[in-house]
């Protein structure tokens, strides 16, 4: 290990860093980790010393008060909320060898700085380039006719400034990377590396009794993007004797009026991320029909669960999935193929339970998050 490599990272938020942040600071290659998070979010991140975190709590409470109490001024304030998490850092980011910073539209001050002090600088994106992104969700407005707004917003704007910034980019996909060699950034600047799942939180429940309803599981937000609109359909469609759906996941408002659910749908609203292991144990199936998806973490809590699952081209975690091993993939907004595909799973429930449990070893073997942080600190080594 080279001791004078120095990496900041820096993400407006919390994501999945913090599933990875302690790994690299184990290394002592961390010079700095910028979040933004409740107060006591450090004492989460022990044993991690002060002197290497900087949390920007101002924006996240200000975020949580306007949702609460002014939810239509997002568009207004989130700019201003981003602004005040990306002047914080900037002010005092620390010199260092390599930033890795997310590519959100929320660092554009961090990214300039970063530059500025001669660092090697790393973008994360976590969706599709913004381009390909407003494409496929403008077509699948015009199929729900649903309303839609063809321009990018100032997030997605802000974006195409901080690629400038980049020396290299960090994709969890191929997805994601594709999208971005597509609209010319270079395919030698681009690594892919999955992100990987707490298997101590997600797992099988041994000699958990199942009843005999063949149940499918969404989770996600109910959205356009998320492809609920095309399973809600198809399951209609279906109308599977003895299948229940399950949808956990709050609603978004643009098609709260298109949302249909039959007596066979049990929508569960926003589910505790810790109470989720529980229904992916008395599922069958998940499934997440996206449209436009960078990762899909959720796909892999439910593989570490036990789950076989179904996911679309344009899921990120399609990478992770075997095709008849631990799951399909299949194109996006293809009904017909959504149905056929859930039907294979219902008529077969021994080659289900067989593709589960491949799913779970899987995940626990190849997807842990200590892999994952070894093969960042071995991308950070190659580029310093």
């Amino acid at each position: 290990m080279n001791k004078k490599l120095r990496v900041n990272i820096t993400v407006c938020g919390k994501f999945h860093y913090f599933n990875f942040i302690k790994h690299i600071y184990e290394k002592n290659i961390l010079k700095r980790f910028n979040f933004s998070n409740r107060l006591n979010a450090k004492k989460t991140l022990a044993p991690l010393p002060q002197n290497v975190l900087f949390n920007a709590w101002t924006k996240e409470y200000l975020t949580h008060f306007q949702m609460k109490y002014f939810s239509t001024l997002k568009n207004i304030s989130h700019p201003f909320f981003h602004w005040i998490f990306d002047t914080s850092v900037s002010s005092f980011l620390p010199p260092s060898n390599i930033n890795h910073i997310m590519l959100h539209g929320t660092s554009i001050k961090t990214f300039r700085k970063a530059r500025k002090q001669g660092s090697v600088v790393v973008g994360e994106p976590v969706n599709s380039h913004p381009v390909q992104m407003k494409k496929i969700l403008s077509a699948a407005a015009n199929k729900w006719s649903v309303k839609f707004d063809n321009s990018l917003n100032p997030m997605q704007k802000m974006m195409l400034e901080e690629i400038k910034f980049t020396d290299f980019l960090l994709c969890p996909s191929s997805f994601i990377a594709e999208s971005y060699i597509a609209q010319g950034y270079s395919s030698e600047k681009v690594k892919i590396i999955p992100w990987s799942v707490d298997t101590s939180l997600f797992y099988p429940i041994l000699n958990q009794k199942k009843d005999s309803v063949f149940r499918l599981i969404f989770v996600g937000q109910l959205s356009l993007r998320k492809g609920i609109l095309d399973l809600l359909q198809a399951w209609d469609e279906l109308s599977l004797s003895n299948g229940e759906l399950l949808i956990a996941g709050q609603i978004d408002q643009q098609i709260k009026d298109k949302l249909k659910f039959q007596s066979n749908v049990k929508y569960l609203g926003a589910v505790p991320h810790d109470e989720l292991n529980r229904y992916y144990n008395k599922s069958n199936l998940f499934v997440l029909p996206t449209l436009e998806d960078g990762f899909g973490y959720v796909c892999l809590e439910a593989m570490a669960a036990g789950l076989p699952v179904i996911v679309t081209e344009n899921t990120g975690a399609k990478d992770a999935v075997i095709e008849e091993k631990t799951g399909w993939i299949i194109p996006p907004s293809d009904i017909e193929q959504l149905k056929k595909t859930i039907l294979k799973a219902y008529r077969n429930p021994e080659l289900c339970k067989k593709m589960g449990a491949t799913s779970a070893t899987q995940m626990k073997k190849n997807y842990t998050w200590k892999n994952y942080a070894d093969k960042l600190i071995q991308f950070y080594q190659g580029i310093y």
